[in-house]
């Protein structure tokens, strides 16, 4: 028999005391099938494959991807929280939200909406859903910035490769827990191009993607655009806007020829490139410019560059300046391979904020992805086989 005295008892007490609590373990998508539908890991990545009819499509998305990340609902009234902290005002924010979102809902294209009623129906918080997809919209006209992004695209001529690429960080508020929700979705639907996306799911449109086709597309914020109209209610949210481009467009010239015939929610860009090369979109309510790169490259943070859009003593709100002219140094002509191009991104990364880093290959049907806890230049890029998903 062992004796434990009171000495002792009063020791090991202290010990246990004095051991800090263990982190919480980050979340994990759990692997899972519903039809055709599966979420499983590719390369570590989570990785959800969607099929069927807009129905069905929502139904797999809310089951496998909303429902066990259901703290990501949380995300809207978090931001907010962060951003208006007085909770009247907040209260009175969130239902002006909601009142905006439900104008933008009938905007949808009506395969999205009816991807977003089957994920409410098959159990998803209608409001929390609907303020996920449309808030975004509003952050020149309720909202402060809510995300900024770095992107560079790199022509075939500067490419060591010999073949177009682009790069770019996505950056967030994490609000402490964004930076688990990273997923990529696959999405195959009846009679469509098969796409992917790199985001957080529930969110119907996309800000990160690439498609059959090799087009590939990032959105970005524009902070303090200087246009006309900040927001247009009779305009389709531009995440959905760039999900069509996928859906539709085989190359960088249709995406563009797209976008000029949608109409527009508020101000943004978007990067946009294929196996032929790719520009930079600036887009607000009533315009659509194009930029090219100059000497092989392009590069885009969160400001208009060009002549008409441009803001005059453009401020330099989260470095979008200072990022900007790192990521279009010329370095004197010397190729640029996607060494070089995730430098750069980690030149641009904004700590905590930067919650996904990719590189896109669109010749080769390529996504080279980090995505965690920021930053994420500073994780590992692990490579996809685009093609091998969509097929």
């Amino acid at each position: 028999m062992t004796f434990c005295t009171p000495h002792v008892r009063t020791i090991v007490l202290l010990l246990a005391l004095a051991t800090p609590p263990r982190a919480a373990e980050p979340f994990r998508f759990p692997e899972a099938k519903q039809g055709p539908g599966e979420l499983r890991y590719v390369e570590g990545v989570p990785v959800l494959t969607v099929a069927g009819t807009p129905d069905e499509i929502g139904a797999q998305v809310y089951t496998l991807g909303v429902n066990p990340a259901a703290k990501l609902l949380d995300y809207p009234k978090d931001i907010l929280k962060q951003q208006v902290p007085v909770q009247f005002v907040r209260d009175q924010a969130w239902a002006g939200l909601l009142k905006k979102g439900e104008g933008l809902l009938g905007n949808f294209p009506k395969h999205h909406q009816d991807e977003f009623d089957a994920m409410v129906k098959a159990g998803g918080d209608r409001d929390r859903l609907l303020a996920a997809n449309t808030m975004f919209d509003l952050k020149n006209a309720d909202l402060k910035e809510i995300f900024g992004c770095s992107s560079l695209i790199v022509d075939a001529d500067r490419s060591a490769t010999g073949r177009p690429m682009f790069g770019r960080n996505l950056d967030f508020f994490p609000c402490g827990y964004l930076h688990d929700y990273g997923l990529v979705t696959v999405y195959k639907p009846k009679g469509m191009r098969p796409f992917l996306t790199i985001g957080y799911p529930g969110c119907v449109g996309s800000f990160s993607g690439m498609n059959a086709a090799g087009l590939s597309l990032a959105s970005h914020e524009v902070f303090n655009p200087a246009v006309a109209r900040k927001f247009n209610a009779g305009g389709v949210p531009f995440a959905l806007a760039y999900r069509r481009v996928l859906e539709e467009c085989d190359t960088v010239a249709e995406a563009v020829k797209l976008l000029e015939t949608i109409e527009r929610t508020t101000s943004t860009m978007v990067v946009l490139c294929g196996k032929e090369g790719g520009v930079i979109v600036e887009v607000s309510p009533d315009a659509v410019a194009v930029r090219k790169p100059v000497n092989g490259l392009c590069a885009t943070t969160n400001h208009f560059t060009t002549k008409d859009l441009a803001t005059k003593g453009q401020a330099n709100t989260y470095k979008t300046l200072d990022r900007l002219a790192l990521l279009s140094e010329d370095g004197g002509g010397q190729k640029v391979g996607t060494d070089e191009l995730h430098r750069r991104l980690k030149a641009t990364g904004q700590g905590e904020l930067t919650l996904q880093t990719m590189i896109f290959e669109p010749a080769a049907a390529k996504l080279h992805l980090a995505m965690g806890k920021g930053p994420s230049t500073e994780l590992k890029l692990r490579t996809l086989d685009v093609k091998a998903l969509l097929k």
